[in-house]
């Protein structure tokens, strides 16, 4: 009976081990995805407004670029930072650099959107700034989604639609996680600003 029950563990043990790596190989491979989803964004989501704006026969202006680029940089800040997590999660090295360079670039990040988001109002109130009917909805929905990627990345986690676990905790009220890369940038060691520059 005792060698049963250790055998019993020892298949529990080894059955945990495989759960743990099948769990792995999968968050993996959905860290893969996602990495490389944003990093295809960067150039899709500006080529979809040229090609809706060629289609309609409109234009798109200068509004439309101030709110695109920190789209752009943010879906690549996505990209960088998925790419790093798939990384570690299949147990290569990893430096802190990444996360640092994220850090120190976050304060310019924010005053792109900012910028981006002050184009999109300056669309709709200022007679002739925008280009053309598309030109307003483009600069609005592209410095939108720079504001959520900005949010999703440097404050709170908004994506709750990819993971079951995710949107069960939402929709019981538990509210917003902070960050992921915020939680990285927050366990950096004090000092780390000055270090390795």
């Amino acid at each position: 009976m005792l060698r049963h029950n250790l055998t019993s563990l020892a298949d529990v043990r080894s059955l945990a081990v495989v759960a743990t790596s099948d769990l792995s190989a999968r968050l993996v491979r959905r860290l893969r995805r996602y990495w490389k989803v944003e990093a295809a964004n960067v150039a899709l989501l500006p080529a979809a407004a040229l090609w809706i704006a060629s289609t309609r026969n409109e234009a798109l202006g200068p509004a439309f670029v101030i709110a695109a680029v920190p789209m752009g940089l943010l879906l690549g800040v996505g990209a960088a930072y998925w790419r790093r997590k798939a990384v570690q999660l299949e147990g290569k090295p990893i430096s802190a650099r990444t996360i640092m360079l994220l850090a120190r670039a976050e304060p310019m990040l924010l005053m792109a959107v900012l910028a981006g988001l002050a184009a999109a109002l300056a669309v709709w109130l200022v007679p002739g700034l925008a280009v053309s009917r598309w030109d307003r909805w483009a600069t609005t929905l592209t410095a939108g989604l720079a504001a959520a990627e900005y949010v999703n990345y440097f404050r709170v986690q908004l994506q709750h639609f990819d993971r079951m676990a995710d949107l069960r905790r939402l929709l019981r009220g538990r509210g917003f996680r902070r960050a992921h890369l915020r939680r990285e940038i927050d366990a950096l060691p004090p000092g780390w600003r000055t270090a390795d520059r």
